[in-house]
Order: C-alpha cells, then sequence, then structure tokens
C-alpha cells in the first residue's frame, strides 16, 4: 500500500495539486517571516478552494481587510453555505470599493453560466441596499 507525507503527516490518499501549493507556500512562509512575496494572499486562495475555514482564519487574522483578502473570503463562505456571513463580507466588500458589486450585477447580468444565475448568489446580490 502506498502512502503520501503531506505537511509532514503520512496520508493514504495521493496529494492534490493545491496539496503541493499549500506545502510549499508554508515552506516559503517559514523562510520568508516577513511576506513579503505574498505568500499569505496564495493561501487564502488555496484553503477558500479547499474549503478549510480554520487554516483560512489563522491566515485571514494576521493580515488587513482588503479586497484581494476579501474575495477569498467571499468564495470560502459561498461555498461552505454560510449566507449570513457571505453578505457580511459583501458589505465589507462595498465600503472598501464602490464599484465592486456594480462590477459583480453587471457580470451576472451578462453571464451565460444558467447555474451562476439561477443560484442563490444572484439574490443577495440584487437585494442589497
Amino acid at each position: 500500500m502506498l502512502s503520501y507525507t503531506i505537511d509532514g503527516e503520512v496520508a493514504k490518499e495521493k496529494p492534490t495539486k493545491e496539496d503541493g501549493y499549500k506545502t510549499l507556500c508554508l515552506e516559503i512562509l517559514k523562510l520568508n517571516c516577513n511576506d513579503d512575496l505574498g505568500i499569505k494572499y496564495v493561501l487564502l486562495g488555496i484553503y477558500a478552494y479547499q474549503e478549510d475555514e480554520e487554516e483560512f482564519l489563522k491566515i485571514k487574522e494576521t493580515i488587513h481587510d482588503s479586497v484581494e483578502t476579501l474575495l477569498p473570503f467571499l468564495i470560502l463562505f459561498y461555498k461552505l453555505d454560510k449566507m449570513n456571513k457571505f453578505r457580511e463580507v459583501l458589505l465589507k466588500l462595498n465600503i472598501i470599493s464602490k464599484e465592486f458589486i456594480p462590477f459583480l450585477k453587471s457580470y451576472l447580468a451578462n453571464c451565460k453560466d444558467e447555474e451562476l444565475i439561477e443560484d442563490n448568489f444572484s439574490d443577495y446580490l440584487f437585494n442589497y441596499e
């Protein structure tokens, strides 16, 4: 039986590409504690994709709110179906960038993806006030 190592722990399943990226990012952070390369932003995206809220929040606590940090937050809560938190982040994004919600509304109005259009996401966006 094959075994794989992810972050120093033995895993039974073959690691995904995202696990490899995550491991690489964590190694870079060990070498570059000041994060001059912006690796924490990359990790936010990886953790959001993997729906790993606990690790996501650990990284998020160490950096300030910006469009770059809140977009992965928005994706994470959407994927986890935490729509109240999704709406909170959407409102924060609107405070930081007044163009964000109009941009998203415009994108959805012209979107060809039926799933996205029919999804609850549209309700939260178009009922925004």
